[in-house]
């Protein structure tokens, strides 16, 4: 069905200029009186979708009054010249008889004017189209109602009864019909909620994910997942997971079905477990911050006695970074001859004891070093050890200052030694040269 426009008052020369600019399809009229659009409106004989009253109209705003009166759903557009728009405008809107669809339009080229119908006129054949999918779903339920009518009942029964809310779309993701979940989930009767937008109905967040959803839905391009969509209901956020499949339907049309659930509680939970981490993240940031501050080196060692965590120091010492250790077997890292003077102790450790020890050691590329050691073990709930912790000083340097305070005790010991034994000698020497 093509749009038909109607012109009162316009001239003739308008009226042939739109014949061949408009779309294809478009009927145009022209109106010289008031009168005869009236009759015409009467008879219902050919009704304008869009009535254009010209600059010659005495009265527009009380000739669209009397065109609403006869005919709804017409959309009125009223001409006007520079500076006028805004007056008429709101003479519009304080009007009690006339909405929305009655607009003013300053007339300035017949281009412009082109430019505004056209809008009008696809606007007009979406609504026609969208009308005529409604038709054909409402007239195919009127067809199989009859025929199906106990099977009918039992399915609009469980549809109302299963806690998952069902909306049925059309293409524009305009809401045709849901089942009693859906609006409860909505919180909003059906009535309400019929002929809005999905989208519109969530935070203005969310509306990018939500038309991206149906749009998959209805091109097929590739599978789009479930999303989760937020809902404010009465000042409390809800959470909605979305998803949308092509309803298989002979129609005018596509309809997209969208299955909802509310999933607030499972969503709630998720950022409690995001904040919990992002807060043992930063805790251990700190600690990592505060070991690799230690100058002792620090490691932790599974049950396979391979090293999993180790400070900066650690890593000095031994030349490695902290990827390269990870992972690797306590020889790998230490060598073979100083791991084989460690193992008592690795076996005591990893029987349950805590113990700390001193030891001389050969490493590889640092010589003989003096250590001391201590080794924790970890246990699991259960019991069982499943690794230890290592803490490991570097005290050669007081080792050495311990053998040379020694060396020098004894030093003096000799020194001591052999003064007194001089003594001794010069007074034994003296009385033996004493005559009796």
């Amino acid at each position: 069905m093509s749009s038909r426009i109607s012109l009162l008052s316009t001239g003739e020369e308008l009226l042939t200029y739109l014949n061949t600019n408009l779309s294809a399809g478009v009927f145009l009229e022209h109106n010289t009186k008031p009168q005869y659009l009236y009759h015409r409106l009467e008879s219902t004989i050919g009704k304008p979708d869009i009535i254009v009253l010209g600059l010659e109209v005495e009265d527009p705003i009380r000739t669209a009054e009397h065109i609403l009166v006869l005919q709804r759903d017409i959309k009125i557009i009223m001409l006007c010249r520079d500076g006028r728009q805004n007056m008429l405008q709101k003479a519009i809107q304080f009007s009690p008889f006339l909405n929305s669809d009655v607009t003013s339009f300053e007339y300035n080229n017949y281009a412009s004017l082109r430019k505004k119908l056209q809008f009008l006129v696809d606007n007009v054949e979406k609504q026609r189209l969208y009308q005529s999918a409604i038709e054909v779903v409402e007239k195919e339920r009127t067809a199989i109602a009859p025929t199906r009518p106990v099977m009918a009942n039992y399915l609009d029964k469980l549809l109302d009864r299963i806690p998952l809310g069902i909306i049925n779309l059309d293409s524009h993701g305009r809401i045709l019909n849901l089942n009693r979940s859906a609006h409860e989930i909505m919180g909003k009767s059906e009535r309400s909620l019929v002929n809005k937008a999905l989208s519109t109905l969530f935070s203005d967040e969310d509306t990018d994910n939500i038309q991206r959803l149906l749009h998959h839905a209805i091109t097929n391009e590739e599978k789009q997942g479930a999303i989760v969509a937020s809902l404010n209901h009465f000042d409390v956020t809800a959470y909605i997971e979305l998803s949308a499949s092509l309803l298989s339907i002979n129609t005018a049309e596509p309809i997209v079905t969208v299955i909802m659930q509310e999933v607030t509680a499972r969503v709630l939970e998720e950022m409690k477990r995001k904040k919990a981490e992002k807060a043992l993240q930063a805790s251990e940031k700190q600690l990592r911050l505060v070991i690799d501050a230690i100058p002792e080196l620090i490691a932790y060692v599974d049950a396979d006695l391979a090293y999993q965590f180790n400070n900066k120091a650690f890593e000095k010492w031994f030349g490695f970074s902290r990827h390269e250790i990870k992972g690797k077997k306590i020889w790998q890292v230490i060598g073979e001859l100083p791991y084989s003077i460690i193992t008592p102790y690795i076996k005591e450790v990893m029987s349950g004891n805590t113990i700390t020890f001193e030891e001389k050691l050969n490493y590889p590329y640092r010589g003989n070093v003096f250590i001391r050691s201590s080794y924790v073990p970890n246990f699991s709930e259960s019991g069982r050890v499943i690794g230890f912790f290592l803490l490991t000083s570097d005290i050669t340097q007081s080792k050495n200052e311990e053998e040379i305070k020694l060396q020098h005790m004894l030093e003096a010991a000799h020194a001591s030694r052999i003064i007194s034994i001089g003594e001794m000698s010069t007074q034994l020497a003296h009385e033996i040269s004493q005559p009796l």
